[in-house]
């Protein structure tokens, strides 16, 4: 289980995300990245793309109503500043890209 997630998981992210066609790319990052997650850790993502608070919006929900059981934190990649910005610098995994298979 890489990231403590099973592969249909990834692979049901992976689906929800290339419906939309504005995300160039998806880092996963904070414990589950690390390797420090528990069972209940949420799935923090970066977007990279033409990303608006709008498609932000759109994927959590997307996700809430899923049959996925995580919650979602899901960030911009560009607006991204400081410690945060570091961390998934140091520490991120793509999990998708609009041109890849998401990484299992």
């Amino acid at each position: 289980m890489k990231y403590g997630l099973e592969s249909h998981h990834l692979t049901q992210i992976a689906q929800i995300l290339s419906t939309h066609k504005a995300i160039s790319q998806v880092l996963l990052f904070g414990s589950r990245s690390k390797g420090t997650h528990k069972r209940a850790s949420d799935i923090d993502l970066a977007l990279k793309g033409e990303i608006s608070l709008s498609l932000i919006a759109t994927l959590k929900n997307e996700f809430e109503e899923s049959d996925l059981p995580f919650f979602f934190d899901i960030v911009d990649y560009a607006k991204a500043q400081g410690g945060l910005k570091d961390s998934i610098d140091q520490h991120a995994s793509i999990i998708y890209e609009a041109t890849k298979e998401v990484q299992r």
